[in-house]
This record gives C-alpha cells, structure tokens and sequence, in this order.
C-alpha cells in the first residue's frame, strides 16, 4: 500500500460524498470519499492527512502533461525496478515523496522503463483513500 503524507486543502461535499483537494508542496492531488466533515471529524481544511493507494491503481506514462480524466499525475524519477516473469514493480521517487507502482512485464518492457526515467504516476480520485495521521 502506498502512503503520503497532505494536506486538505479544500472540500467540497454532496450528499453523502466529499471531494478532497490536497497538496503535497506544490503537487496538487484530489480524492473523492464516502464521508463528510459531519461523519469523519479529520476532514477539515489545512488538517495533515495520509493518502493511501494501491500499487496496483498506479498506472505509468512516459509522456507528461497528458490530457486526461486522471487528475492525480504525480512526476518523478524512477528509482529500482523489480523485473518478474508476470508482473514489476517500479518504485518512483519526486518531490512529493515515494511509491511503487505494479504493472505488467509486458507493459515495463513496451515503455522501456529503467531506473533513473521520468515518469507520471497517475492514480485515479476514487482509488484513493485517506486516513487520519
């Protein structure tokens, strides 16, 4: 499981659902949850939160500036990477911390992915999910 440490910097809350806007530094990430301030006492703007994700929910690209639905693209550098028969693991490094990424080895080997590459990290606003620090 991937855990960063951010801040709230917005919410925004309909019916039952919160859309969280946080930053990591200048990185700017979002998370949609199935809670509210009223139901969950850490949502609060400027509250320091973990952000915690799947490596399986962390997609790759190459290409920066992508124009896309994912809004949490993440740019960094890769650090090791862990070459299987099936499945890798790019472990990812950037301003705003570290994390792993598992993709297939077909996909690893078509991007041509090697340690110290730049990447985007994109994890979508509903695999993420937030926890109190």
């Amino acid at each position: 499981m991937n855990k960063l440490k951010a801040h709230i910097t917005h919410i925004t809350t309909e019916g039952e659902l919160s859309l969280i806007n946080l930053s990591i530094g200048d990185v700017k990430l979002t998370s949609i949850v199935v809670d509210t301030p009223l139901s969950a006492p850490y949502l609060f703007e400027k509250n320091s939160i973990y952000v915690l994700f799947k490596e399986t929910e962390v997609t790759l690209s190459k290409e920066i500036n992508l124009s896309i639905s994912t809004q949490n693209q993440l740019q960094g550098k890769v650090a090791t990477v862990e070459k299987g028969k099936l499945l890798s693991s790019v472990n990812i490094t950037g301003e705003w911390g570290s994390l792993t990424s598992v993709i297939t080895t077909n996909s690893l080997n078509e991007l041509g992915i090697l340690n110290g590459d730049s990447l985007i990290a994109l994890i979508k606003t509903t695999e993420m999910m937030l926890a109190p620090c």
